[in-house]
Protein backbone atom coordinates (compact mmCIF):
# COMPACT_ATOMS: atom_id res chain seq x y z
CA UNK A 1 0.00 0.00 0.00
CA UNK A 2 1.42 3.40 -0.94
CA UNK A 3 0.36 7.04 -0.64
CA UNK A 4 1.13 10.29 -2.50
CA UNK A 5 -0.66 13.66 -2.52
CA UNK A 6 -2.38 14.49 -5.82
CA UNK A 7 -4.68 17.19 -7.20
CA UNK A 8 -7.78 16.96 -9.45
CA UNK A 9 -7.00 16.22 -13.09
CA UNK A 10 -3.67 14.53 -12.50
CA UNK A 11 -3.03 11.13 -14.08
CA UNK A 12 -2.45 8.55 -11.37
CA UNK A 13 -1.76 5.33 -13.29
CA UNK A 14 -2.56 3.38 -16.43
CA UNK A 15 -5.78 1.41 -16.05
CA UNK A 16 -4.42 -1.81 -17.58
CA UNK A 17 -3.71 -3.39 -14.19
CA UNK A 18 -5.73 -1.21 -11.79
CA UNK A 19 -9.41 -0.44 -11.24
CA UNK A 20 -10.60 3.13 -10.47
CA UNK A 21 -12.00 3.53 -6.98
CA UNK A 22 -13.38 6.41 -4.89
CA UNK A 23 -12.33 9.87 -6.06
CA UNK A 24 -11.01 8.63 -9.42
CA UNK A 25 -12.25 8.08 -12.95
CA UNK A 26 -11.01 6.11 -15.95
CA UNK A 27 -10.50 8.00 -19.20
CA UNK A 28 -8.77 6.75 -22.37
CA UNK A 29 -6.92 3.99 -20.55
CA UNK A 30 -5.72 6.19 -17.70
CA UNK A 31 -6.95 6.66 -14.14
CA UNK A 32 -7.41 10.35 -13.30
CA UNK A 33 -7.96 12.00 -9.91
CA UNK A 34 -11.27 13.81 -9.45
CA UNK A 35 -10.46 15.24 -5.99
CA UNK A 36 -7.33 16.25 -4.15
CA UNK A 37 -5.91 13.96 -1.50
CA UNK A 38 -3.67 10.96 -0.93
CA UNK A 39 -3.46 8.14 -3.46
CA UNK A 40 -4.26 4.75 -1.95
CA UNK A 41 -3.61 1.51 -3.87
CA UNK A 42 -5.16 -1.68 -2.54
CA UNK A 43 -2.94 -4.54 -3.76
CA UNK A 44 -5.56 -7.18 -2.96
CA UNK A 45 -8.29 -5.72 -5.13
CA UNK A 46 -5.98 -3.78 -7.48
CA UNK A 47 -8.08 -0.68 -6.78
CA UNK A 48 -6.69 2.86 -6.74
CA UNK A 49 -8.50 5.57 -4.75
CA UNK A 50 -7.94 9.12 -3.58
CA UNK A 51 -8.54 9.58 0.11
CA UNK A 52 -9.83 12.99 1.14
CA UNK A 53 -10.51 13.92 4.73
CA UNK A 54 -13.52 15.93 3.61
CA UNK A 55 -16.36 14.11 1.85
CA UNK A 56 -17.03 15.82 -1.49
CA UNK A 57 -20.64 17.05 -1.55
CA UNK A 58 -22.72 15.33 -4.22
CA UNK A 59 -26.16 16.65 -5.28
CA UNK A 60 -29.10 14.27 -4.98
CA UNK A 61 -32.59 14.38 -6.46
CA UNK A 62 -34.62 16.81 -4.37
CA UNK A 63 -31.62 18.91 -3.29
CA UNK A 64 -31.68 22.68 -3.73
CA UNK A 65 -28.78 24.31 -5.58
CA UNK A 66 -27.64 27.90 -5.91
CA UNK A 67 -26.36 28.87 -9.33
CA UNK A 68 -25.96 31.54 -12.01
CA UNK A 69 -27.60 31.46 -15.46
CA UNK A 70 -24.68 30.93 -17.84
CA UNK A 71 -26.15 30.19 -21.29
CA UNK A 72 -29.57 30.58 -22.91
CA UNK A 73 -30.71 28.28 -25.73
CA UNK A 74 -33.90 27.68 -27.66
CA UNK A 75 -35.28 24.97 -25.36
CA UNK A 76 -32.96 24.93 -22.36
CA UNK A 77 -30.68 27.12 -20.25
CA UNK A 78 -27.41 26.14 -18.60
CA UNK A 79 -26.94 26.95 -14.91
CA UNK A 80 -23.43 27.22 -13.45
CA UNK A 81 -23.76 25.71 -9.98
CA UNK A 82 -22.12 27.62 -7.13
CA UNK A 83 -23.01 25.28 -4.29
CA UNK A 84 -25.46 22.81 -2.84
CA UNK A 85 -27.64 24.98 -0.61
CA UNK A 86 -26.24 25.15 2.92
CA UNK A 87 -22.93 23.52 1.96
CA UNK A 88 -20.16 25.94 1.05
CA UNK A 89 -17.69 23.25 -0.04
CA UNK A 90 -16.60 22.81 -3.66
CA UNK A 91 -18.43 20.25 -5.81
CA UNK A 92 -17.06 17.86 -8.43
CA UNK A 93 -16.49 19.19 -11.97
CA UNK A 94 -19.23 16.91 -13.32
CA UNK A 95 -21.76 18.76 -11.14
CA UNK A 96 -20.67 22.30 -11.93
CA UNK A 97 -23.26 22.78 -14.68
CA UNK A 98 -26.94 21.83 -14.86
CA UNK A 99 -29.60 22.02 -17.57
CA UNK A 100 -33.06 23.51 -17.05
CA UNK A 101 -35.59 22.96 -19.83
CA UNK A 102 -38.22 25.55 -20.73
CA UNK A 103 -41.09 23.32 -19.54
CA UNK A 104 -39.48 23.08 -16.09
CA UNK A 105 -39.18 26.83 -15.49
CA UNK A 106 -42.71 28.06 -14.71
CA UNK A 107 -46.30 26.75 -14.82
CA UNK A 108 -47.22 29.02 -17.69
CA UNK A 109 -46.86 29.02 -21.48
CA UNK A 110 -43.25 29.96 -22.19
CA UNK A 111 -41.65 29.88 -25.67
CA UNK A 112 -38.02 29.96 -24.50
CA UNK A 113 -35.92 30.24 -21.31
CA UNK A 114 -34.91 33.82 -22.23
CA UNK A 115 -38.51 34.85 -21.51
CA UNK A 116 -38.18 34.05 -17.79
CA UNK A 117 -34.49 34.30 -16.89
CA UNK A 118 -31.38 35.99 -18.20
CA UNK A 119 -27.64 35.53 -18.07
CA UNK A 120 -26.03 36.39 -14.72
CA UNK A 121 -29.31 35.89 -12.83
CA UNK A 122 -28.68 34.26 -9.45
CA UNK A 123 -31.14 31.36 -9.16
CA UNK A 124 -32.29 28.74 -6.67
CA UNK A 125 -33.13 25.45 -8.42
CA UNK A 126 -34.24 21.95 -7.47
CA UNK A 127 -32.50 18.77 -8.70
CA UNK A 128 -34.73 16.46 -10.77
CA UNK A 129 -32.15 14.16 -12.40
CA UNK A 130 -28.51 13.22 -11.76
CA UNK A 131 -27.64 10.97 -14.72
CA UNK A 132 -26.59 11.16 -17.48
CA UNK A 133 -26.43 14.93 -16.83
CA UNK A 134 -27.51 17.12 -13.94
CA UNK A 135 -31.03 18.47 -14.57
CA UNK A 136 -32.91 21.00 -12.45
CA UNK A 137 -36.15 23.00 -12.46
CA UNK A 138 -37.90 25.93 -10.79
CA UNK A 139 -41.49 24.93 -11.56
CA UNK A 140 -44.07 24.13 -8.85
CA UNK A 141 -41.90 25.47 -6.02
CA UNK A 142 -42.32 29.12 -5.00
CA UNK A 143 -38.94 29.07 -3.25
CA UNK A 144 -37.23 28.27 -6.56
CA UNK A 145 -36.51 30.85 -9.22
CA UNK A 146 -34.48 34.03 -9.60
CA UNK A 147 -32.99 35.33 -6.34
CA UNK A 148 -31.23 38.35 -7.80
CA UNK A 149 -31.03 39.91 -11.26
CA UNK A 150 -29.09 42.72 -12.91
CA UNK A 151 -30.54 45.08 -15.49
CA UNK A 152 -29.36 43.80 -18.90
CA UNK A 153 -29.07 47.41 -20.11
CA UNK A 154 -27.21 49.24 -17.34
CA UNK A 155 -26.22 46.61 -14.75
CA UNK A 156 -28.24 47.96 -11.81
CA UNK A 157 -29.99 45.55 -9.41
CA UNK A 158 -33.61 44.99 -10.46
CA UNK A 159 -36.46 45.29 -7.98
CA UNK A 160 -39.74 43.35 -7.96
CA UNK A 161 -43.07 45.08 -8.58
CA UNK A 162 -46.13 43.68 -10.40
CA UNK A 163 -47.25 45.73 -13.42
CA UNK A 164 -49.29 43.40 -15.59
CA UNK A 165 -46.94 40.67 -16.78
CA UNK A 166 -43.85 42.72 -15.99
CA UNK A 167 -42.58 41.93 -12.51
CA UNK A 168 -39.01 43.31 -12.45
CA UNK A 169 -37.89 46.91 -13.05
CA UNK A 170 -34.67 48.92 -13.11
CA UNK A 171 -34.37 51.95 -10.79
CA UNK A 172 -31.78 53.52 -13.12
CA UNK A 173 -33.10 53.17 -16.67
CA UNK A 174 -36.42 52.37 -18.36
CA UNK A 175 -35.94 48.56 -18.43
CA UNK A 176 -38.73 46.30 -17.17
CA UNK A 177 -39.45 42.65 -17.88
CA UNK A 178 -40.51 39.25 -16.60
CA UNK A 179 -38.59 36.78 -14.45
CA UNK A 180 -39.65 33.57 -12.74
CA UNK A 181 -39.15 34.96 -9.24
CA UNK A 182 -38.33 33.04 -6.08
CA UNK A 183 -39.83 34.04 -2.74
CA UNK A 184 -36.27 34.97 -1.85
CA UNK A 185 -35.91 37.56 -4.64
CA UNK A 186 -34.27 40.65 -3.20
CA UNK A 187 -33.64 38.94 0.15
CA UNK A 188 -30.56 36.88 -0.64
CA UNK A 189 -30.92 33.37 0.76
CA UNK A 190 -33.79 34.36 3.08
CA UNK A 191 -37.07 32.93 1.79
CA UNK A 192 -40.23 34.94 2.49
CA UNK A 193 -43.56 33.16 3.01
CA UNK A 194 -45.46 35.58 0.78
CA UNK A 195 -42.63 36.83 -1.38
CA UNK A 196 -42.12 37.88 -4.97
CA UNK A 197 -43.17 34.46 -6.37
CA UNK A 198 -46.75 35.78 -6.23
CA UNK A 199 -45.84 38.10 -9.14
CA UNK A 200 -45.22 35.17 -11.52
CA UNK A 201 -48.94 35.02 -12.42
CA UNK A 202 -49.02 31.23 -12.75
CA UNK A 203 -51.42 29.63 -15.25
CA UNK A 204 -52.59 33.04 -16.51
CA UNK A 205 -52.75 34.27 -20.08
CA UNK A 206 -50.08 36.67 -21.24
CA UNK A 207 -50.94 40.28 -21.98
CA UNK A 208 -51.33 41.49 -25.57
CA UNK A 209 -47.91 43.12 -25.32
CA UNK A 210 -46.19 39.83 -24.49
CA UNK A 211 -48.29 37.91 -27.02
CA UNK A 212 -46.97 40.21 -29.74
CA UNK A 213 -43.39 39.55 -28.57
CA UNK A 214 -43.93 35.79 -28.59
CA UNK A 215 -45.67 35.93 -31.96
CA UNK A 216 -42.59 37.52 -33.51
CA UNK A 217 -40.69 34.27 -32.84
CA UNK A 218 -37.54 33.40 -30.95
CA UNK A 219 -35.09 34.66 -33.62
CA UNK A 220 -36.80 38.06 -33.58
CA UNK A 221 -36.21 38.18 -29.82
CA UNK A 222 -32.49 37.56 -30.20
CA UNK A 223 -32.20 41.23 -29.24
CA UNK A 224 -32.84 40.04 -25.68
CA UNK A 225 -29.71 37.95 -25.83
CA UNK A 226 -27.80 40.83 -27.39
CA UNK A 227 -28.96 43.18 -24.62
CA UNK A 228 -27.83 40.60 -22.09
CA UNK A 229 -24.35 40.85 -23.63
CA UNK A 230 -23.85 44.34 -22.14
CA UNK A 231 -20.70 45.03 -24.16
CA UNK A 232 -18.49 42.96 -21.86
CA UNK A 233 -16.60 41.30 -24.71
CA UNK A 234 -18.21 37.87 -24.37
CA UNK A 235 -19.28 35.93 -27.40
CA UNK A 236 -23.05 36.06 -27.91
CA UNK A 237 -24.82 32.68 -27.82
CA UNK A 238 -27.74 32.60 -30.23
CA UNK A 239 -30.36 29.87 -30.65
CA UNK A 240 -29.48 27.10 -33.08
CA UNK A 241 -32.68 26.08 -34.87
CA UNK A 242 -32.93 22.54 -36.11
CA UNK A 243 -33.31 22.41 -39.88
CA UNK A 244 -33.81 26.19 -40.19
CA UNK A 245 -30.59 27.11 -42.00
CA UNK A 246 -31.09 28.47 -45.51
CA UNK A 247 -34.89 28.36 -45.28
CA UNK A 248 -34.85 24.63 -44.61
CA UNK A 249 -32.95 23.88 -47.83
CA UNK A 250 -31.81 20.27 -48.08
CA UNK A 251 -28.77 20.66 -50.32
CA UNK A 252 -26.19 17.89 -50.41
CA UNK A 253 -28.30 15.46 -48.40
CA UNK A 254 -27.73 11.70 -48.90
CA UNK A 255 -29.19 10.05 -51.99
CA UNK A 256 -31.73 7.27 -51.62
CA UNK A 257 -35.49 6.68 -51.64
CA UNK A 258 -37.06 9.76 -50.07
CA UNK A 259 -40.46 9.70 -48.38
CA UNK A 260 -42.76 12.60 -47.59
CA UNK A 261 -44.30 12.48 -44.10
CA UNK A 262 -47.27 14.79 -43.44
CA UNK A 263 -49.72 15.40 -40.62
CA UNK A 264 -47.06 15.48 -37.89
CA UNK A 265 -47.88 16.80 -34.43
CA UNK A 266 -45.75 19.72 -33.24
CA UNK A 267 -44.20 17.55 -30.55
CA UNK A 268 -42.53 15.31 -33.16
CA UNK A 269 -38.98 16.44 -33.88
CA UNK A 270 -36.32 15.08 -36.24
CA UNK A 271 -34.90 12.66 -33.69
CA UNK A 272 -38.32 11.15 -32.94
CA UNK A 273 -39.18 10.92 -36.65
CA UNK A 274 -35.96 9.01 -37.38
CA UNK A 275 -36.55 6.69 -34.42
CA UNK A 276 -40.02 5.68 -35.69
CA UNK A 277 -38.96 5.08 -39.30
CA UNK A 278 -35.74 3.27 -38.38
CA UNK A 279 -37.84 0.31 -37.24
CA UNK A 280 -38.61 -0.46 -40.89
CA UNK A 281 -35.19 -0.12 -42.53
CA UNK A 282 -31.90 1.72 -42.85
CA UNK A 283 -32.68 5.45 -42.50
CA UNK A 284 -29.80 7.52 -43.89
CA UNK A 285 -31.47 10.91 -43.48
CA UNK A 286 -34.49 12.46 -41.72
CA UNK A 287 -35.71 15.98 -41.05
CA UNK A 288 -38.79 17.73 -39.68
CA UNK A 289 -39.26 21.05 -41.48
CA UNK A 290 -39.49 24.08 -39.21
CA UNK A 291 -40.67 27.67 -39.50
CA UNK A 292 -37.67 29.96 -40.02
CA UNK A 293 -39.13 32.63 -37.72
CA UNK A 294 -40.59 30.65 -34.82
CA UNK A 295 -38.55 27.45 -35.00
CA UNK A 296 -41.80 25.45 -34.65
CA UNK A 297 -42.55 22.35 -36.70
CA UNK A 298 -44.44 22.98 -39.93
CA UNK A 299 -46.21 19.64 -39.60
CA UNK A 300 -44.31 17.67 -42.22
CA UNK A 301 -40.89 16.23 -42.93
CA UNK A 302 -38.84 13.84 -45.05
CA UNK A 303 -37.22 10.46 -44.43
CA UNK A 304 -34.68 8.86 -46.78
CA UNK A 305 -33.99 5.11 -46.86
CA UNK A 306 -30.91 3.52 -48.37
CA UNK A 307 -33.07 1.07 -50.32
CA UNK A 308 -36.41 1.13 -52.10
CA UNK A 309 -37.66 -2.05 -50.40
CA UNK A 310 -37.43 -0.50 -46.92
CA UNK A 311 -39.23 2.62 -48.14
CA UNK A 312 -42.11 0.56 -49.53
CA UNK A 313 -42.42 -1.33 -46.23
CA UNK A 314 -42.50 1.99 -44.34
CA UNK A 315 -45.27 3.34 -46.58
CA UNK A 316 -47.30 0.17 -46.05
CA UNK A 317 -46.82 0.12 -42.28
CA UNK A 318 -46.90 3.83 -41.40
CA UNK A 319 -49.30 5.47 -43.88
CA UNK A 320 -52.33 6.49 -41.77
CA UNK A 321 -50.42 5.42 -38.65
CA UNK A 322 -51.63 7.21 -35.51
CA UNK A 323 -48.82 9.24 -33.96
CA UNK A 324 -49.42 11.52 -30.96
CA UNK A 325 -53.13 11.70 -31.73
CA UNK A 326 -52.78 12.40 -35.46
CA UNK A 327 -52.84 10.10 -38.48
CA UNK A 328 -49.74 10.72 -40.55
CA UNK A 329 -49.44 10.58 -44.33
CA UNK A 330 -46.48 8.72 -45.84
CA UNK A 331 -45.73 8.52 -49.56
CA UNK A 332 -42.88 8.60 -52.05
CA UNK A 333 -41.61 12.19 -52.20
CA UNK A 334 -40.12 11.69 -55.67
CA UNK A 335 -43.30 10.25 -57.15
CA UNK A 336 -45.28 13.23 -58.43
CA UNK A 337 -48.47 11.23 -58.60
CA UNK A 338 -48.24 10.33 -54.90
CA UNK A 339 -47.70 13.95 -53.86
CA UNK A 340 -51.17 14.91 -54.95
CA UNK A 341 -53.60 15.52 -52.13
CA UNK A 342 -55.70 12.47 -51.42
CA UNK A 343 -59.33 12.79 -52.36
CA UNK A 344 -61.67 12.86 -49.42
CA UNK A 345 -64.25 10.08 -49.51
CA UNK A 346 -67.52 11.22 -51.06
CA UNK A 347 -70.60 10.93 -48.90
CA UNK A 348 -72.22 12.60 -45.92
CA UNK A 349 -70.11 13.16 -42.82
CA UNK A 350 -71.79 12.36 -39.50
CA UNK A 351 -70.69 13.69 -36.11
CA UNK A 352 -70.93 11.23 -33.18
CA UNK A 353 -70.62 12.75 -29.69
CA UNK A 354 -70.70 11.39 -26.13
CA UNK A 355 -68.49 8.38 -26.85
CA UNK A 356 -67.22 6.21 -24.02
CA UNK A 357 -63.41 6.25 -23.56
CA UNK A 358 -63.17 2.58 -24.60
CA UNK A 359 -64.96 2.87 -27.94
CA UNK A 360 -62.68 2.30 -30.94
CA UNK A 361 -63.14 2.80 -34.68
CA UNK A 362 -63.91 -0.87 -35.27
CA UNK A 363 -66.79 -0.87 -32.77
CA UNK A 364 -68.19 2.38 -34.19
CA UNK A 365 -68.03 1.01 -37.73
CA UNK A 366 -69.85 -2.19 -36.71
CA UNK A 367 -72.65 -0.15 -35.11
CA UNK A 368 -73.20 2.19 -38.08
CA UNK A 369 -72.86 -0.59 -40.65
CA UNK A 370 -76.21 -1.94 -39.41
CA UNK A 371 -77.96 1.23 -40.55
CA UNK A 372 -75.92 2.68 -43.41
CA UNK A 373 -73.14 2.07 -45.90
CA UNK A 374 -69.99 3.16 -44.04
CA UNK A 375 -67.22 4.71 -46.14
CA UNK A 376 -64.85 5.91 -43.43
CA UNK A 377 -64.64 6.11 -39.61
CA UNK A 378 -62.31 8.28 -37.53
CA UNK A 379 -62.03 8.95 -33.80
CA UNK A 380 -59.65 11.85 -32.92
CA UNK A 381 -57.26 11.28 -30.00
CA UNK A 382 -55.85 13.69 -27.45
CA UNK A 383 -52.28 14.47 -28.57
CA UNK A 384 -50.91 14.49 -25.01
CA UNK A 385 -52.72 11.53 -23.39
CA UNK A 386 -53.41 9.35 -26.44
CA UNK A 387 -57.01 8.80 -25.26
CA UNK A 388 -60.09 9.52 -27.36
CA UNK A 389 -61.59 13.00 -27.05
CA UNK A 390 -65.16 11.74 -26.63
CA UNK A 391 -66.34 12.15 -30.21
CA UNK A 392 -65.79 10.78 -33.70
CA UNK A 393 -66.88 10.98 -37.33
CA UNK A 394 -68.52 8.52 -39.69
CA UNK A 395 -68.75 9.13 -43.44
CA UNK A 396 -71.72 7.32 -44.95
CA UNK A 397 -73.25 7.16 -48.43
CA UNK A 398 -75.61 10.02 -49.22
CA UNK A 399 -78.66 7.76 -49.52
CA UNK A 400 -78.19 6.00 -46.17
CA UNK A 401 -76.70 8.65 -43.85
CA UNK A 402 -80.01 10.19 -42.73
CA UNK A 403 -81.36 6.76 -41.83
CA UNK A 404 -78.38 6.12 -39.54
CA UNK A 405 -78.72 9.54 -37.88
CA UNK A 406 -82.39 8.94 -37.14
CA UNK A 407 -81.81 5.42 -35.83
CA UNK A 408 -78.75 6.06 -33.66
CA UNK A 409 -79.24 9.53 -32.19
CA UNK A 410 -79.71 8.84 -28.46
CA UNK A 411 -78.61 5.21 -28.82
CA UNK A 412 -76.93 3.77 -25.70
CA UNK A 413 -73.38 2.61 -26.47
CA UNK A 414 -71.26 1.19 -23.62
CA UNK A 415 -73.65 2.68 -21.09
CA UNK A 416 -73.64 6.21 -22.59
CA UNK A 417 -76.20 7.84 -24.87
CA UNK A 418 -74.51 9.11 -28.01
CA UNK A 419 -75.48 12.19 -29.99
CA UNK A 420 -75.59 11.71 -33.76
CA UNK A 421 -76.05 14.52 -36.29
CA UNK A 422 -74.80 15.67 -39.64
CA UNK A 423 -71.36 17.27 -39.34
CA UNK A 424 -71.25 21.02 -40.00
CA UNK A 425 -69.89 22.11 -43.35
CA UNK A 426 -66.94 24.41 -42.70
CA UNK A 427 -66.03 25.07 -46.32
CA UNK A 428 -67.81 28.44 -46.28
CA UNK A 429 -65.94 29.44 -43.14
CA UNK A 430 -62.60 28.56 -44.74
CA UNK A 431 -63.37 30.74 -47.76
CA UNK A 432 -64.16 33.72 -45.51
CA UNK A 433 -60.83 35.44 -44.78
CA UNK A 434 -62.34 37.36 -41.86
CA UNK A 435 -63.61 34.22 -40.13
CA UNK A 436 -61.77 33.59 -36.86
CA UNK A 437 -60.93 30.09 -35.63
CA UNK A 438 -62.73 28.70 -32.57
CA UNK A 439 -59.45 28.86 -30.65
CA UNK A 440 -59.00 32.54 -31.48
CA UNK A 441 -62.63 33.30 -30.56
CA UNK A 442 -62.13 31.62 -27.17
CA UNK A 443 -59.03 33.72 -26.54
CA UNK A 444 -60.88 36.91 -27.50
CA UNK A 445 -63.72 36.05 -25.12
CA UNK A 446 -61.24 35.53 -22.29
CA UNK A 447 -59.75 38.95 -23.02
CA UNK A 448 -63.23 40.51 -23.01
CA UNK A 449 -63.03 41.45 -26.69
CA UNK A 450 -65.93 39.21 -27.72
CA UNK A 451 -69.16 38.35 -25.88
Amino acid sequence: MGAAFITPGEIIENSSNLTPGKGTIEHEGKIIAMVQGNVIIDSKSNTVSVKNDDDVPTPKVGDYLIGVVDKLGEKAATIRIIQIEGDGRSILPEHQYADIYVAGIVDRFLPAPVDAMRRRDLVRVKVTEINPVLKVNTRDDENCGVLSALCPQCGEDLYAKPEGDKNVHCPQCDYSGYRVLSNGFGHGYNLEKNGAAAYNRLKQRWSKEFDEIFKAGIPARSVLLRADHRFDGRKITRPNFEGSGGNNQRNERPKGTKLFVGGLARSIDTERLKEIFSKHGDVIDAIVMTDKETGNSRGFGFVTYSGKASAEVAIKELHKFELNGRKITVNNADDKSSSKREKKPSGKKIFVGGLDWNVDEKQLKELFSKHCKVIEVSIPLNRETGKIRGFGFVTASEDSADKAIKALDGFELNGRKIGVRESENKSKQKNNKNQRSSREMQARREEGIED
